[in-house]
């Protein structure tokens, strides 16, 4: 790595940590912790639940961003221990993943397990699961390539990847998924289609928007939400990584 990468990777982790000092920020995340808590009693006992989930994936994460994504864009474990950890508490039959890569894997490898009822991330979750369908969606063709080899290598189903506003018409999917996750492209692309991925969620469905560290991107997502009056809690307590990294919950209007 040239000597101005490293430059500013370190002005961008500076830059990080300074945001991540916001006061209101911290406040929310504390305040919401106890909220989401109340909708979601389950998550006291999410910490065995995320160091299980950990080990497990671990090594295929640190795999992961070693080859195909870079840790500062690939979903980090505290992200993906919180979605499966969710997949537990709401037992949801279908669930999209809006930019795919590393959690299209371990959505797809935890659903296979649950399907036959055993293996290490089944057993991490509880045990409890059933199975459950995933759809992979990413706006460009040739990163979808990419997970589509990715998951061919790890030995779990590559159906239903498709392409945001090709294969995949988020018009004639609105209200299909229990569970969809927010993580796609770049961030002006997440904005652009901020709309039309909360109204993928069914009328009891969650919604995950992951990088709302970011304060642009959270002030446009704040305004959003609140014009369509729909609840939102901050996960930071279970979901902020060491890039300072974290993730909201839209839920539904009842419990």
């Amino acid at each position: 790595m040239d000597s101005r990468r490293v430059l500013r990777s370190i002005k961008v982790l500076a830059q990080r940590h300074l945001q991540d000092l916001s006061p209101t920020e911290r406040a929310r995340g504390r305040a919401d912790r106890a909220s989401l808590l109340s909708r979601f009693p389950g998550l006291a006992d999410h910490a065995p639940r995320r160091a299980a989930v950990i080990e497990v994936l671990g090594a295929d994460h640190a795999d992961y961003t070693s080859r195909i994504g870079h840790p500062v864009h690939a979903a980090s474990l505290e992200l993906v221990a919180f979605l499966l950890h969710l997949i537990e508490l709401r037992a949801p039959r279908r669930v999209v993943d809006l930019g795919s890569g590393f959690t299209s894997y371990a959505l797809r490898r935890f659903a296979a397990e649950a399907a036959r009822g055993a293996g290490p991330l089944h057993a991490a979750l509880g045990g409890q699961v059933g199975g459950f369908a995933v759809t992979s969606v990413d706006d460009d063709p040739a990163w979808l390539g990419r997970t589509r080899g990715y998951l061919e290598e790890k030995g779990v189903s590559t159906d239903d990847l498709e392409v945001w506003g090709q294969g995949f018409d988020p018009a004639a999917r609105a209200g299909s998924y229990d569970l969809v996750l927010h993580d796609m492209g770049t961030m002006e692309t997440r904005e652009r289609t901020l709309i039309e991925a909360l109204a993928l969620a069914n009328a009891g469905g969650c919604v995950v928007l992951d990088d709302v560290h970011k304060p642009a991107f959270r002030d446009y997502a704040r305004r959003t939400l609140a014009s369509r009056r729909q609840p939102v809690l901050s996960a930071r307590a279970w979901t902020r990584d060491r890039l300072t990294r974290y993730a909201w919950v839209a839920l539904p209007d009842t419990p």
